[in-house]
């Protein structure tokens, strides 16, 4: 499977499994379903960067990651003060549904990225030979 395949896969899976949180009964099971689903991350962020590799050109790298590694600080933050939020004034069964909100915005965000990365040529490519 090429890169933009496996992020297209890891996309879609990244949005489901952190509804398994919701079926949550014990704390053994949120260790095991933390293991299962943190573990699908790396895999995620190595395409990722993958990608931004493959698109843009050398000359620019360092600045793409930087982009990357914002946006993922400014995301954990946000969402662990919103998911902090909403434990305090719903409890914390509730509070599940706010990794299961960002996992399921990221995954179409991510597939309508994927539609628009499917046209744009790679950073190695000559945009003539992009547009055959």
């Amino acid at each position: 499977m090429d890169l933009l395949g496996r992020f297209r896969l890891q996309a879609a899976v990244f949005g489901v499994l952190p509804l398994l949180f919701l079926t949550v009964v014990n704390v053994p099971m949120l260790i095991a379903l933390n293991l299962v689903i943190g573990a699908s991350i790396a895999p995620t962020l190595i395409t990722v960067f993958g990608l931004i590799e493959r698109i843009v050109p050398a000359s620019g790298l360092t600045e793409g990651f930087s982009w990357l590694s914002t946006a993922l600080g400014i995301g954990y933050g946000a969402a662990a003060a919103t998911a902090g939020r909403v434990d305090d004034a719903f409890g914390a069964r509730t509070g599940f549904l706010v990794p299961c909100g960002a996992a399921a915005l990221t995954a179409v965000s991510a597939l309508v990225v994927y539609r628009v990365l499917r046209k744009v040529p790679t950073a190695s490519q000559p945009v003539a030979a992009a547009a055959r």
